[in-house]
């Protein structure tokens, strides 16, 4: 590989944008990471990293995870059940692989989650307050152009989000859209917790509820409501305890302990028809910028830490000129498998989100027929994921 440097920009800094910026900088690369926000901001109660995130993270710096560890770890999701609080599928928690490090997912917040990633940037690559006019894709390389100033670049990495303005470069027809319906998360701290001895996840017509206690003794729960409810309100004014008063018990025990400023409302958008391809000459996007998807797999963080390491991976031997011919390969690695995971979480939020008394009552039944092992294997499954192997010219481990 040719001793010349090499430059990457990395259009935000969310999840996906620190994790590159920070694989980059371990393979050598010169990286400009471009935030248009004056300061790093997470926003969201708390989020879920699955054995697949947890072995991402790890790729780009092993000592990560064990920051993010703590007392975090997810405990037992132990089924499926109506608001009047029959189950309707009950799984049996087996063991742990204590040869696995990576089995007990975590549940962290964006913040620690961020504060870990931002460590692993170098400080002179982080530039807040640069918004992204636009970028112009040379034969010899790339310049990405914000209010006052130039990056050149052998690599553009979009990872400005669901709301991507460089996407139209990679495939204008993909659109963002509604998923129909509103969710509700919060982080209930050990101190002020109810007693929870496991987890479950509630479906009724068109709403939703699901708690997760956390090892530390605290609890995140999260719901959602059908925008076609008569008692969604666009303004977010909704009275959340009253959409769940009469579900079975924690339920209102739970939002009866959750101060109302500790709850994040979000309305759920997705990008639908996603992306045709990822990637444009040297211009590649990245995490919800590429796939934004719906929660109902818990997968949207993660997928965008795969791309991080996955995209480090293929260009890893690259020099400047052959970045072009480098990243079929990251479209080849990450296209189909993020493109399966949105469609899968967009089925699912719309089965759970079933509003029609004829239509939830028949998807209860159906629920309850499938072996509760089989449906928690086709859950989880996603989270198998590895990392390519490939040795650079550090060599490190993808």
């Amino acid at each position: 590989m040719s001793t010349q440097q090499r430059r990457a920009v990395v259009v935000g800094a969310g999840v996906g944008g620190l994790a590159a910026a920070a694989a980059l900088a371990r393979d050598g690369w010169q990286v400009d990471l471009l935030e248009r926000r004056p300061r790093i901001q997470a926003v969201g109660a708390g989020l879920s990293l699955w054995p697949n995130a947890l072995r991402a993270i790890a790729a780009v710096e092993p000592t990560a995870v064990d920051r993010l560890r703590g007392h975090n770890e997810l405990q037992d999701m132990v089924g499926l059940r109506r608001p009047d609080g029959r189950w309707l599928s009950r799984v049996d928690p087996s063991p742990a692989d204590t040869a696995d490090a990576f089995t007990i997912p975590l549940m962290v917040t964006r913040p620690k989650l961020y504060d870990v990633l931002r460590d692993l940037v170098p400080g002179e690559a982080l530039h807040l307050g640069r918004t992204v006019t636009g970028v112009d894709l040379g034969p010899a390389a790339a310049v990405v152009r914000t209010d006052d100033e130039e990056f050149p670049a052998d690599l553009v990495v979009a990872a400005d989000g669901i709301h991507s303005r460089l996407r139209t470069l990679v495939d204008p027809r993909t659109r963002t859209r509604g998923a129909g319906y509103v969710t509700w998360r919060a982080l209930i701290p050990p101190e002020s917790a109810p007693a929870l001895q496991s987890g479950s996840e509630t479906w009724g017509r068109g709403q939703r509820f699901g708690c997760i206690p956390l090892a530390n003794g605290g609890i995140y729960w999260y719901a959602t409501l059908a925008h076609a409810d008569p008692r969604y309100r666009a303004d977010g004014s909704e009275d959340v305890p009253g959409l769940f008063a009469d579900w079975h018990d924690p339920v209102p025990r739970l939002l009866e302990a959750t101060p109302p400023d500790r709850i994040i409302r979000t309305d759920i958008e997705l990008l639908w028809p996603l992306p045709r391809t990822f990637v444009r000459d040297r211009l590649v996007l990245l995490g919800d910028a590429a796939h934004a998807m719906t929660p109902d797999l818990g997968q949207g963080a993660c997928q965008a830490l795969e791309d991080a390491v996955e995209l480090a991976t293929v260009v890893r031997a690259a020099c400047p000129g052959e970045v072009p011919a480098a990243l079929p390969e990251y479209d080849r690695l990450r296209r189909a498998r993020t493109t399966g995971l949105a469609k899968q979480a967009r089925l699912l939020g719309k089965i759970g989100q079933l509003r029609n008394p004829l239509g939830a009552r028949l998807r209860d039944r159906l629920i309850s027929l499938v072996p509760a092992n089989s449906a928690s294997r086709s859950l989880t499954s996603p989270t198998t994921w590895e990392p390519t192997e490939s040795t650079g010219p550090t060599g490190a481990r993808s």
